[in-house]
């Protein structure tokens, strides 16, 4: 399948990708990569977990938030070929480039921790994490049961999408 040159090619729809694509598409042809239909703003998700915000005020179609001159490429990257400035789509499509920015977020590994990933699914369990849509209201629901005893807010040593979360989420709990 053929494709389109782009002169800036953004892999990943986020509000990393997002922002460089609006920086540039005033003077730039600019192509973004991204299958999600939902955008959701997710530093907002310290303000869901501490009640103020709910998850759908995090959301919004793609479609509102993709820069107007932008052209949305509506599905996954699948390899990249630096040596061509290209890239090939889930669906086939080889895109070029002439600046690549890959800002596809990360895959959070909740299995490397044990016990977690079933402590997360388990909404009596008291354990929640406001870095997935699946679990960031229970964070507000555990501070509102909590009648007594310690709760812990911790900062992994790895990169994470936001370093202060559990910081902030500590702040809404102990007002």
């Amino acid at each position: 399948m053929g494709g389109d040159h782009f002169e800036v090619l953004c892999v990943g729809g986020g509000a990393a990708g997002l922002s460089v694509a609006s920086a540039f598409t005033r003077s730039k042809k600019v192509g973004v990569i991204e299958p999600a239909k939902d955008h959701y703003y997710q530093p907002g998700w310290t303000l869901v977990g501490g009640g103020i915000k709910t998850l759908e005020e995090t959301r919004r179609p793609m479609s509102e938030v993709m820069p107007s001159d932008a052209t949305w490429i509506k599905e996954g990257a699948a390899t990249f070929d630096p040596e061509n400035n290209s890239v090939v789509t889930e669906g086939g499509k080889t895109l070029t480039y002439d600046y690549l920015v890959v800002a596809a977020g990360i895959d959070i590994k909740y299995d490397g921790i044990k016990g977690l990933s079933e402590a997360l699914e388990d909404k009596k369990s008291g354990v929640t994490t406001n870095y997935s849509p699946l679990s960031v209201e229970q964070t507000w629901k555990n501070i509102q049961a909590m009648k007594n005893g310690t709760a812990i807010f911790t900062i992994p040593t790895s990169p994470i999408k936001c370093a202060g979360a559990p910081q902030k989420i500590m702040v809404s709990f102990s007002a």
